[in-house]
């Protein structure tokens, strides 16, 4: 990356790169935020695992499965949804699942904000 960055005349900002993935994820649960799985790499994780919140005992099945906490190898994608820069949270309605181009995928719908929210 930070070759690329150089050829183009970029200095890249990298605060995370290279810090344990395991003590990102436990800061940013601990900063209230909350994220739910959207999409599994088949093979990899089962599409049980969609539509679940990330949590610790989620994480520590992740990693006893041999998968990054993070997803860093593309093994799965999360949907933030609540947190402390958000409003309100989101609230998430599963709506099916999809298999396609190697990974299932979380249908959700996304239901509008509370009557009346508009901030915390």
């Amino acid at each position: 990356m930070e070759n690329t960055c150089a050829l183009a005349g970029i200095v890249p900002f990298l605060p995370l790169w290279k810090k344990p993935h395991r003590e990102l994820l436990k800061e940013f649960l601990s900063l209230g935020f909350k994220a739910t799985i959207i999409a599994v790499k088949a093979g990899v994780l089962d599409k049980n695992f969609l539509g679940k919140t990330l949590n610790e005992e989620l994480i520590g099945e992740m990693e006893r499965l041999g998968v990054d906490p993070v997803g860093e190898q593309g093994e799965f994608h999360t949907v933030v949804t609540d947190g402390p820069i958000f409003s309100f949270p989101l609230s998430l309605e599963m709506d099916g699942q999809v298999f396609c181009d190697g990974y299932w995928f979380q249908r959700v719908k996304v239901s509008p904000a509370p009557s009346g929210k508009t901030g915390r």
